[in-house]
């Protein structure tokens, strides 16, 4: 009787050991496949979009440190939202940002910015626009794409006082595309800020 107890009690704790076994197996494998996937750069809850663009999971560098680097302070500003051409071209259920940068109190520069799959087809349509409706007043016009030294980054950079009185300039980088209107005696600064955006 003993025996057969013995023989019971056994099979039982041998079946609950293999389920515990096979448990502590299947959480082992998941954390080495979650680990390999975050390690070889397969994050398996990008976006689609993200996954074939090659995009990576954290999209350019942080604006906030950015910012806080050259020294600038962000407000939002319904301003920035009201003079900008981005809003113009991107469908509203895009997020704009809209802000005021200041420097030692006094405006820097109105930017607008968007982080959306389709930066590339927004930038397009407002460089086609821009480049047909430019004044007989529009000067120092710089309209490149830079794909050397980091990511591939387009700039449609001008001054027109029949659009705006500072220095615009559109900037798409990875999937972020900004527009900053940048005061004339803070050029230097907007220069700086830009180079920072599109590391």
């Amino acid at each position: 009787m003993q025996e057969e107890w013995n023989c019971a009690t056994l099979t039982a704790m041998t079946k609950r050991m293999r389920i515990v076994t096979g448990v502590l197996l299947v959480m082992a494998l998941t954390g080495v496949g979650t680990a390999d996937a975050l390690l070889m750069g397969d994050v398996l809850w990008l976006p689609d979009y993200a996954k074939e663009k090659g995009i990576p999971p954290e999209e350019g560098p942080s604006l906030a440190i950015i910012l806080h680097n050259l020294d600038l302070a962000a407000t939002e500003s319904s301003v920035a939202r009201e003079e900008s051409l981005l809003t113009r071209v991107v469908p509203e259920q895009e997020t704009i940002h809209a802000d005021a940068l200041l420097k030692d109190n006094d405006r820097m520069a109105l930017m607008t910015w968007v982080q959306s799959p389709h930066v590339k087809e927004y930038f397009g349509a407002m460089r086609r626009a821009l480049l047909q409706s430019f004044s007989s007043q529009v000067q120092d016009i710089q309209d490149e794409t830079l794909d050397t030294n980091g990511p591939v980054r387009n700039i449609l950079s001008f001054t027109d006082p029949a659009i705006s009185p500072d220095r615009i300039s559109i900037v798409r980088v990875q999937d972020r595309l900004y527009e900053l209107h940048i005061a004339e005696d803070q050029l230097q600064t907007g220069e700086h800020l830009i180079d920072q955006l599109t590391q």
